[in-house]
């Protein structure tokens, strides 16, 4: 294979000035150089040696990523949407900056240790590790290191923890369902350590002051593997009948006991109440909705798909909604209820004109969701002739990798208009802003 020195020499230049166009410095080349090295490269095949490269300035531009998993939990930790969606977003931000991800899934510590010191990876990313072990990994590697989802991290040098306030956001959950009558509420998890039990902690906090006694027996345990998955539905299903809610301690798990009890006959949300924290997948809610829909004759119907994009937009585009009206100064309002205005006046005539950027927001990020949404209509309309523009692009994709480039690059442009004209209209709504300078006194 061609080196360097070889390219300088046919190119005519230094090794350095090769070196700097192969790596994208076009600031310290010509542009006629690097093109004249460029083709040189491209006809000689030459494939840059990383290894080299890294060895000479000591970093191996690898990012190491490694999800603790222990013997009995799922087989494979990659099924979890939360690490699919972690693992995708880590690998794009490191890729986007030159960098390599090298994923381990650890049982065995001591392994771990092992596996660290063999690699020379300029930063760590650990996820789920408990009782005192990043200790013991940090005696191992003295490189940045991040922990996600790690409550021992205390006093851990080199090293910055992301995670969330898990106890706090479970005793909220829970005091919300007892504000609506609940008493009876189990606490639903596979383990009881590290987010689990912070977790837990939030719901015994929130028990406890309610005046609530909770023990061993209001801890009902998953198996996460398909081992005696049978029989232990079985008991989650017995003992449902002891409870008017179950907190769960994840998504994942509220899907789960939601399809099995809603398939043995148990009504959601009449008989149980099924509580989790983190956001439901939409392919796990599907199911039910599917099933709802089926009974109350709206499968198969366009009003049916867009009742069911409209509830799914309203949760975020009222959190969306309440960011742009807590910037609005209650000054205004209360300035008009002086002048005489009721208080729908001042609504429609003060609130709303400055509210205006925030409804087109909405109105922009509703409309996206659902004009650009494959999933929810291919599932709930089975008639061709009522099948989105969203689902009908997939026709254009024929068997055995078939294109029709031609009709599918027409139709593609034609799909597009609406989002392209929206916002040329909104624009100049969307860049104005709140511009209320002086409105109120500072």
């Amino acid at each position: 294979m061609i080196t360097l020195k070889e390219i300088a020499e046919i190119a005519g230049v230094s090794i350095a000035t090769v070196s700097n166009a192969i790596h994208g410095k076009m600031d310290e080349v010509s542009p006629a150089t690097a093109e004249k090295i460029q083709k040189i490269v491209e006809e000689y095949q030459y494939i840059p040696n990383i290894s080299a490269r890294n060895l000479a300035s000591n970093r191996s531009k690898i990012i190491g990523v490694v999800l603790r998993s222990y013997y009995g939990q799922k087989n494979n930790r990659f099924q979890d949407s939360f690490i699919s969606e972690l693992l995708g977003s880590i690998e794009k931000y490191a890729r986007e900056r030159g960098y390599y991800v090298m994923v381990y899934t650890a049982h065995d510590i001591q392994k771990l240790r092992n596996y660290i010191m063999s690699w020379n990876m300029d930063g760590l990313i650990m996820v789920g590790f408990i009782d005192g072990e990043i200790y013991s990994i940090q005696a191992a590697y003295k490189r940045p290191m991040a922990i996600i989802d790690v409550y021992d991290y205390f006093d851990v040098e080199n090293c910055i923890s992301i995670g969330l306030e898990d106890r706090e956001g479970m005793y909220n959950i829970i005091q919300y369902i007892l504000s609506c009558g609940h008493k009876k509420i189990a606490f639903v998890s596979d383990k009881d350590n590290n987010v689990d039990h912070e977790r837990y902690l939030g719901y015994q906090r929130a028990m406890c002051k309610a005046g609530i006694e909770v023990g061993k027996m209001d801890f009902i345990r998953v198996i996460p593997t398909n081992e005696n998955k049978i029989a232990n539905m079985d008991e989650i299903y017995q003992r449902s009948f002891e409870y008017t809610a179950l907190a769960c301690v994840s998504d994942h798990y509220a899907a789960l006991i939601l399809n099995e009890l809603q398939d043995r006959g148990r009504k959601v949300p009449e008989d149980i109440s099924i509580l989790f924290m983190t956001a439901l997948p939409m392919i796990a809610v599907i199911v039910p909705v599917y099933k709802m829909f089926l009974s109350i004759g709206l499968l198969d119907t366009i009003p049916g798909v867009i009742l069911y994009l409209s509830a799914a937009g309203i949760p975020y585009g009222i959190w969306l909604m309440k960011n742009f009206m807590d910037a609005i100064p209650v000054e205004l309002e209360e300035a008009a209820w002086v002048d005489g205005a009721t208080t729908m006046q001042s609504i429609r005539k003060v609130v709303s004109p400055l509210m205006f950027p925030g409804i087109c927001v909405v109105f922009i990020y509703t409309f996206s969701g659902s004009w650009g949404n494959f999933f929810i209509p291919y599932i709930l309309l089975s008639s061709a002739e009522k099948q989105p523009a969203s689902v009908l692009l997939y026709q254009f994709f024929g068997q055995h990798g078939s294109i029709s480039y031609g009709p599918l690059a027409a139709f593609s442009v034609i799909y597009a208009l609406p989002s392209v004209l929206l916002y040329i209209l909104s624009q100049n709504y969307m860049s104005k802003g709140f511009t209320m300078s002086g409105a109120a006194k500072g």
